[in-house]
């Protein structure tokens, strides 16, 4: 009989893994088919990202900045539009997946959300909130800053995060990086 369970079926053998130890064993249906020994994973991280900001409905003049920090930590800074009602738990946006299987593969993440009335900072390392949010000063600016520091321990030692110009797979006018290891800003355009 098609769709039968057999006699000796049980749930003895089915394993519920935490999130985050999910992206960890298999980082490729995370980030652009990059599996953990890839050198280009970190790189797809930061693009993951990136790409899950572009993809935010309803975000006109949507403007996304990207800083790398050094050859593990990156910053980015976007204007989209937090709605209170929309932000889950640990006042993440519902609508960015990418958030979530970024603090997978991070030491330490600081993700600081702007709405029209509230502005707050949540320290994270690994998946895990260091303490509870902290509120902060109000800001006229609604949008979310990531700051990244990659877990160095979970990428092979060679991993870096490649330099500007081979950053963001999906090149858009609205991105713009800047390199602190070079100085120099490189806006992306669309090919």
């Amino acid at each position: 009989m098609v769709g039968a369970q057999p006699a000796d079926y049980s749930t003895v053998p089915i394993v519920v893994r935490p999130f985050g130890e999910v992206i960890r064993a298999r980082p490729e249906m995370y980030f652009g088919r990059c599996h953990r020994a890839d050198p280009r994973l970190a790189g797809a991280v930061v693009d993951a990202v990136v790409a899950d900001t572009l993809s935010v409905p309803d975000q006109e003049a949507l403007e996304v900045d990207v800083v790398i920090e050094s050859d593990h930590r990156f910053t980015m800074t976007d204007n989209c539009v937090n709605e209170m009602g929309k932000l889950d738990a640990y006042g993440l946006p519902l609508n960015r997946w990418a958030l979530g299987a970024l603090l997978a593969v991070s030491a330490r993440t600081w993700i600081e959300i702007r709405t029209t009335d509230r502005h707050w900072l949540q320290e994270f390392a690994g998946t895990t909130p260091v303490e509870p949010s902290r509120e902060q000063e109000p800001t006229v600016r609604s949008g979310t800053r990531i700051t990244c520091e990659l877990d160095r321990d979970y990428f092979p030692s060679t991993t870096v995060l490649p330099a500007a110009e081979d950053l963001l797979d999906a090149r858009d006018e609205r991105v713009t990086v800047m390199d602190l290891r070079d100085k120099r800003p490189t806006r992306r355009s669309s090919p």
